[in-house]
């Protein structure tokens, strides 16, 4: 048996969004559409609500793998080269050619794996910088996708002091700003 599709098939996802757009105003009368777009936005909410919590979560996770990893090592992981990630913190032991290098995954696994930040478009892990003294910070790009704050700018401040880059789902722009997370 063949299957045989009839009708229009959409090019672009504009032309789909048009089209449904239509077929709403056709079916339920003018203006459903205009109600439909208010509910995709209480659920856009609401999923950005999920993917905080579950930020929050992670975030959790990797303040327990950082704190077991600085008891091991008696140092807390740093950024090795330019990256930005949690996934490339670690401390390097031994000198040369082919230093050790450590990190939360390898050789103890303090996590099984790295976790993908839920607000970055590409699934990068969490950024992460340590000061070099006794602090570091975790930082999720948060619901606008952005980073917001750049953590390479840390010094050392309290989360008191870096409000203006949280994000606050109760504030009128409710996506922007990260969600941040110094330690220890």
């Amino acid at each position: 048996m063949k299957s045989v599709f009839v009708g229009f098939i959409p090019e672009r996802k504009e032309d789909r969004k048009n089209q449904i757009t239509a077929k709403l105003d056709e079916l339920c009368g003018p203006g459903a559409s205009a109600s439909n777009q208010k509910t995709q936005g209480s659920f856009s909410r609401a999923a950005d609500r999920g993917r905080a919590a579950r930020a929050q979560a992670d975030i959790r996770s990797l303040k327990t793998a950082i704190a077991m990893f600085q008891l091991d090592n008696n140092a807390y992981p740093k950024s090795l080269g330019d990256s930005r990630s949690i996934g490339d913190a670690g401390i390097k032991i031994g000198s040369g050619a082919n230093p050790r290098i450590i990190r939360l995954t390898t050789p103890i696994a303090y996590l099984s794996r790295i976790p993908a930040d839920p607000f970055d478009p590409e699934g990068k892990p969490y950024r992460y910088f340590f000061d070099g003294k006794n602090n570091f910070v975790i930082v999720s790009n948060g619901p606008n996708r952005e980073p917001d704050f750049d953590e390479r700018t840390y010094k050392g401040q309290s989360i008191d002091e870096l409000s203006q880059f949280l994000y606050d789902p109760k504030k009128q722009d409710g996506d922007s700003g990260d969600i941040i997370f110094v330690g220890p």
